[in-house]
């Protein structure tokens, strides 16, 4: 009877463990596994854009073709706009020295020449590309784990390499290290390397640099979303990520603010720190002692859009409400007409007739948001040293007396 009772203890627990091990190795291997491609400073996982596409194909696939998405790619002839063929890829730098940009077996550099023997002397490889090339493309160059911009820079507007802006006249330069700060507004996330001797902090782990501004700059590192939704299939709720709806409107401000409101200064905390929903104010700050009132290139549309009419008598405008951030609607005039129309259709303060505000010459862009040519994205031509300038949109909603084309 003893033993009898010893092997229903025994087949008992022996059922029971099959069952735990069961249940055990099925969650294991209902388990979705994340490998980061970088971790934030909070400890979230990035996981990059393209995990995003298997749910959200359609928005990644606009999406990429956006000049958000291809303001920094890695050096390459689909990413590099200006013209590398022969006689048309140099620049004179003073009367004894000129560069060319060259492409050797799928790689490109800048290299720079004695006018009087053609003789080498400095080569730079192009690694990173910063900005899409709706305006211009300015370079980087690794040395060891920092970054440099050399001195050659495209100009999309004549179509030609140009001195990269704020570069001394005459005076061969490949020394101006990259910050951080100008990282932050041209990738998603970079991991730095900083030291109590690297106060430049231009020191950067090249394993852990996601270019261009991705889906996780503007919804959070999506690690654990990614996860759970892979292992949750049927959860149709997002979880673990900030969506637009989930934001108030001054943390949607804040998103666009970080590097559309003119110069920041940094508040004891590092770059990239920031993510979407925080306070950006107690990250950084707008610094108004430096940012000019006219708009430029890096200019302050965030600024100039709180002193708008429109913004200061609306309790819901943002950026987004004219602005959709997951497609190209460069030139597309008519959207942005219709944008205003939907609030001003019947408005009194304007003179014009509905047919001569939807007229593509004369409408309300280009009596309210002119454009205005930039103080700091231009060319000097060789002759009288006239400036050809790039022109961006007012962001400052007002009536204008004169509008720049």
């Amino acid at each position: 009877m003893l033993l009898k009772k010893r092997l229903v203890v025994l087949f008992s627990v022996l059922f029971l463990g099959t069952l735990l091990y069961i249940r055990c190795n099925s969650f294991v291997q209902n388990e979705y596994v994340i490998t980061p491609i970088a971790t934030h400073y909070s400890g979230q996982s990035f996981v990059g854009s393209v995990a995003c596409m298997e749910c959200h194909a359609q928005i990644y696939n606009t999406h990429i073709k956006t000049a958000h998405y291809n303001t920094s790619s890695i050096a390459s002839d689909l990413t590099i706009k200006g013209n590398t063929s022969l006689n048309e890829n140099e620049l004179d730098v003073n009367d004894s020295i000129y560069l060319k940009i060259e492409q050797n077996n799928g790689l490109f550099y800048q290299k720079a020449y004695l006018k009087d023997s053609d003789s080498l002397i400095t080569s730079h490889k192009i690694d990173l590309v910063i900005g899409s090339g709706v305006k211009g493309q300015s370079f980087l160059n690794w040395r060891a784990d920092s970054l440099f911009q050399i001195h050659t820079s495209y100009f999309t507007k004549s179509n030609s390499w140009i001195k990269s802006p704020g570069f001394r006249d005459s005076i061969l330069q490949n020394n101006r290290r990259t910050s951080a700060r100008c990282l932050e507004c041209h990738t998603t996330y970079v991991e730095t390397r900083v030291s109590d001797s690297q106060k430049n902090r231009n020191a950067y782990n090249k394993n852990r640099f996601i270019n261009g501004i991705d889906c996780e700059r503007c919804h959070g590192p999506a690690g654990e979303h990614v996860k759970f939704h892979k292992e949750h299939p049927k959860k149709l709720e997002a979880k673990h990520i900030k969506t637009t709806k989930s934001l108030t409107r001054q943390q949607q401000l804040d998103a666009c603010a970080l590097c559309h409101s003119g110069p920041r200064k940094l508040k004891m905390k590092p770059e990239f720190s920031y993510t979407i929903g925080e306070d950006l104010n107690k990250f950084s700050s707008p610094d108004f002692f430096s940012t000019r009132r006219e708009l430029d290139v890096h200019g302050n549309q965030y600024g100039m859009l709180m002193a708008s009419k429109c913004f200061k008598e609306s309790e819901t405008m943002t950026c987004a409400t004219c602005h959709d951030p997951h497609k190209n609607e460069r030139s597309n005039t008519s959207k942005f007409i219709n944008k205003c129309i939907s609030c001003h259709d019947k408005s009194s303060d304007c003179s014009l007739d509905m047919t001569t505000r939807t007229n593509s010459t004369q409408n309300c862009i280009t009596c309210h948001m002119p454009k205005i040519k930039s103080k700091s994205m231009f060319k000097t031509t060789a002759i009288a040293k006239d400036t050809i300038s790039v022109s961006v949109y007012s962001h400052h909603i007002r009536v204008y007396q004169n509008s720049i084309d």
